[in-house]
C-alpha cells in the first residue's frame, strides 16, 4: 500500500463504484467527529453499521479512508480529500433540491416584469389585479419601459421577464415572438376630414409615400420602429418630416389629440382615446406596417413555477383585449404556451 493509504484501482473496479450521498454523509460525519463511535450516536446508527459502511466506502473506493487509534479514527489524505469533495457535493445537491423545489413547486414569490409603454397601458392594470385576486402568493412587480430598458433589466437579473419590440440585439435571450399589430397613422379628428369610417378606422388607406408630406411625431434614435420607418422611406426615396422627436408614449398621444401633428402607432397603444372618439387611425399600405414584440428571458436563467403563471396569465390577457377592443393585432403565442 502507498504510503497515502491509497490502494490503486483498477478500470473494472472504475466501472463499478455505487457510492451513494448518504454514505458521504455518513463518512463526513466520522471526519468531524473524530470517532466511529460518536458519528453513530449522532446519526442514530450502530457502531458496528458505521464501521461496515467505513469498510464498504473503502473497497468500493479502493483506498484507506481511516486510521484506527486509540482516541478514535484520524483521516488518510485519501480521507481528508473525499471529505473535502464530500461536503462540496452534499452542498451543491442540497441546492440543486432547493431549487427544484421553489421551482417546480406551487407558483409563489416575486416576479419582475418589463413591459413596453404600451402594454402597461394596455395589460399592466388587468395583469396585476388577476394576479393578486387568483393567485396572492406571487409577488408581482411590473416595470414600465422602452425597449433598452428592458434588455438591460434583463441582462442584469433585475428583471425575470420582458417584453420588446424587433429591431433590437436579443442574442444574450431566450427571445419568442409573442404578438404582432398593425400600425397606423394617428390624427385627430379635426385633421382627417375623410369621414368614411369604420368606429375610430379610416377605410381609405395612405400609401407610405404619403407620409412624406405631414407633420410627424417620431421616436428618438435608436428605436427599433424608428429604424423601420427610416429603412422604408429610403427604400421608397422619401423623406419623413420629424417635427418632434420623442420616446414619451403619452406625451405623443396628447399632441396628435391636439390636432398638432400626426403620430405613426397601433391601436393598442391608443385604444381609450380611439373609444373616446378623441383619435382616427388611417391605416398604411405600400407597404403595411407592422412590428412584433418578443416575450425574453436572460439565457441560462432558471424559470420558476411563478414567472410561467405571469407568462401564461399576460398571454391569456392580450388575448382577451385583442377580444375586446377588436384590436389589430394577433397574438403568435398560445394561452397554453
Amino acid at each position: 500500500m502507498p504510503p497515502d493509504g491509497t490502494i490503486a484501482m483498477t478500470p473494472e473496479q472504475h466501472g463499478d463504484l455505487k457510492i451513494d450521498l448518504r454514505q458521504i454523509g455518513y463518512f463526513i460525519a466520522i471526519a468531524e467527529c473524530g470517532s466511529i463511535t460518536r458519528a453513530a450516536a449522532r446519526l442514530g446508527i450502530t457502531q458496528p453499521s458505521l464501521s461496515e459502511a467505513v469498510a464498504r466506502l473503502e473497497r468500493d473506493l479502493g483506498a484507506a479512508l481511516v486510521l484506527r487509534t486509540g482516541r478514535g479514527v484520524v483521516l488518510t489524505r485519501a480521507g481528508a480529500a473525499l471529505a473535502a469533495h464530500g461536503r462540496v457535493i452534499l452542498g451543491a445537491v442540497q441546492a440543486a433540491v432547493r431549487d427544484v423545489r421553489q421551482l417546480g413547486a406551487e407558483a409563489r414569490g416575486p416576479v419582475s416584469l418589463g413591459l413596453t409603454p404600451t402594454l402597461t397601458s394596455l395589460i399592466g392594470v388587468p395583469l396585476a389585479e388577476t394576479v393578486a385576486h387568483e393567485h396572492p402568493e406571487i409577488q408581482l412587480l411590473i416595470s414600465e419601459g422602452v425597449s433598452p430598458v428592458t434588455l438591460e433589466g434583463l441582462s442584469n437579473g433585475r428583471l425575470d421577464l420582458g417584453v420588446c419590440y424587433e429591431g433590437h440585439d436579443f442574442g444574450a435571450f431566450e427571445a419568442e415572438p409573442l404578438w404582432e399589430e398593425e400600425l397606423f397613422l394617428l390624427s385627430a379628428p379635426d385633421d382627417w376630414p375623410d369621414q368614411d369610417r369604420d368606429g375610430c378606422f379610416v377605410r381609405r388607406p395612405l400609401a407610405f409615400r404619403d407620409l412624406a408630406g405631414l407633420p410627424l411625431i417620431l421616436p428618438n434614435r435608436p428605436n427599433g420602429m424608428r429604424n423601420l420607418f427610416d429603412r422604408i422611406a429610403r427604400s421608397r426615396g422619401v423623406e419623413l418630416k420629424a417635427v418632434l422627436e420623442l420616446n414619451s408614449l403619452g406625451n405623443a398621444i396628447s399632441i396628435v389629440t391636439r390636432a398638432s401633428a400626426h403620430a405613426i402607432l397601433s391601436h393598442a397603444a391608443v385604444v381609450r382615446e380611439a373609444e373616446r372618439g378623441e383619435l382616427v387611425l388611417v391605416p398604411i399600405t405600400d407597404p403595411p406596417l407592422t412590428h412584433t414584440a418578443f416575450l425574453l428571458r436572460r439565457k441560462g436563467q432558471p424559470v420558476s413555477s411563478a414567472s410561467q403563471l405571469v407568462e401564461r396569465l399576460m398571454i391569456r390577457i392580450l388575448g382577451e383585449m385583442i377580444a375586446r377592443y377588436g384590436l389589430r393585432a394577433r397574438l403568435l403565442r398560445g394561452a397554453a404556451g
